[in-house]
């Protein structure tokens, strides 16, 4: 994903499709995150969703700028 340079930031967010689904931003438990990007820079944030049965589905998204 890239972002205009006069755009610093962007808010990514995941929704699990199942019903106890679980999602991770970086780790968190969390459905959406903030990304800050440098002028520049990139920044690659990973997803993974967990489903009731314990299945797993992992995402990079990486954010730049220029």
């Amino acid at each position: 994903m890239a972002l205009s340079a006069s755009t610093s930031s962007v808010t990514i967010s995941a929704a699990a499709a199942g019903y106890k689904a679980v999602v991770y931003i970086d780790g968190s438990r969390k459905t959406s995150k903030k990304i800050y990007v440098a002028s520049g820079g990139s920044v690659t944030v990973h997803i993974v969703v967990v489903s009731q049965a314990g299945n797993t589905m992992e995402y990079d998204i990486t954010v730049t700028r220029p």
